[in-house]
């Protein structure tokens, strides 16, 4: 048969050139969904190999604390049976050898020598226990002194002049810089915040009371050793002090509105430190005090807490109580109260006299009777001192007595006395 050959293929139409082109663009599309879901599994697959890992790592690491921890326990309990059973220890093991390895006596010699050098310096210099043997002799002749000028009612001069010079010594030496007491100690801290939170009030003044008898114990100035008992002493005396100089401001700016320049006569002097001036007092005209019984307990925190309590026959026995205890310092000590009757009513109780004045007023029963009380005493040449802050009062006694007493400095001195 003759050859033939085939005819060409006829040539694609547009149409299925079209198909092609997107069932291409579509397989690509697919091919780069699969790589881009591959590489997220992989990806997937690394962060939980190193989860695992971690995991791994963490289990291992309390594996072995638990077995360090057990085979501690073990060693700790093997000891122990050693101890307990066999009695050896560990540590007494090759004591020995540790013992003939360490010679000791080179060390000690050289100490001994030391010791022997500085015995020699001691006893050519001096010790600081000498010296805080002789600050404790002077503390006590100091004190011997203070007591005796304090009761003596004529005083030698030489005495005076011994007791600045004891002063003065224990002073040198207290000034040694090699007798610092390091800290202060806690007890010492607690006092010392006290008595600076300690303000001008009845229950500032209280509080430092307090601590002042605090301060007289036994047991506390063991605990705070001689310097700190020092030190505390002067702070409360400095703050004592300071209280007492803004009373004095507060006491002069009440004078000073309230006095009356036009009376006559000499203006009495104000007492701050009642026990100091009575002390100043000639003995030959001892002082003879008034006081305004009721001023006094309606103007001192004490007395009106004890009227809230207990009524106030309760405050008028705690003012002659009190009274009582200073009686001795006065010639004559009278407490005058506002009386109910048309009489004056007087009651004696110990050393102390209590008057009731007559009501002849609806008020001012009490000034009436120790102004009247006040001029019969000057008159027959007594010293008359006035506890009171009624400046009206105060005001009509202006050239009949020699001093005024605010009630809250003699409720301090009370509470001292």
């Amino acid at each position: 048969a003759p050859h033939t050959t085939a005819p060409p293929e006829p040539p694609a139409r547009p149409q299925e050139i079209k198909q092609l082109t997107e069932s291409r663009d579509r397989a690509k599309k697919r091919a780069r969904e699969a790589e881009d879901e591959l590489k997220a599994l992989r990806q997937q697959r690394d962060d939980e190999l190193r989860d695992l890992r971690r995991a791994i790592r963490t289990l291992q690491q309390d594996k072995d604390e638990v077995l360090a921890h057990r085979e501690q326990a073990i060693h700790q309990r093997l000891n122990r049976f050693r101890h307990d059973t066999l009695g050896v220890d560990r540590e007494l093991l090759g004591l020995k050898r540790r013992l003939q390895e360490t010679d000791v006596k080179p060390l000690l010699h050289r100490v001994q020598d030391a010791l022997q050098q500085q015995t020699k310096l001691n006893e050519k210099h001096g010790l600081l226990a000498d010296v805080r043997a002789e600050i404790a002799e002077l503390d006590q002749a100091l004190n011997r002194v203070d007591a005796s000028l304090c009761e003596s009612v004529v005083i030698l001069p030489e005495l005076e002049s011994l007791r600045r010079d004891l002063q003065d010594r224990l002073d040198e030496w207290r000034a040694l810089p090699q007798l610092g007491q390091g800290p202060m100690p806690e007890l010492a801290s607690c006092l010392l915040s006290q008595i600076n939170r300690a303000t001008d009030s009845d229950q500032g003044h209280e509080q430092l009371d307090n601590l002042q008898h605090a301060l007289r114990l036994d047991p506390i100035r063991q605990a705070l050793g001689r310097h700190w008992t020092h030190e505390l002493r002067q702070a409360l005396a400095d703050k004592e002090q300071a209280l007492t100089d803004l009373l004095k401001e507060k006491r002069l700016a009440q004078t000073a509105s309230a006095a009356e320049s036009n009376l006559a006569g000499t203006s009495p002097k104000e007492v701050w430190n009642v026990a100091l001036d009575l002390d100043r007092t000639d003995p030959a005209h001892p002082v003879h005090l008034l006081i305004d019984g009721y001023n006094l307990t309606k103007t001192v925190g004490h007395f009106q807490n004890l009227e809230n309590q207990l009524g106030l026959p309760a405050v008028r026995d705690e003012l002659a109580r009190l009274c009582k205890h200073a009686a001795n310092r006065f010639g004559q000590l009278e407490i005058v109260y506002d009386g109910d009757s048309a009489i004056t009513t007087h009651d004696t109780d110990g050393p102390i006299a209590i008057v009731y004045a007559p009501k002849l007023h609806d008020s001012q029963n009490a000034d009436n009777y120790i102004v009247k009380k006040a001029r019969t005493l000057a008159a027959e040449h007594h010293v008359v001192w006035v506890v009171t802050v009624d400046y009206g009062l105060r005001a009509r006694l202006l050239g009949t007595c020699q001093a005024f007493i605010s009630t809250d400095d003699f409720f301090d001195f009370l509470k001292r006395t």
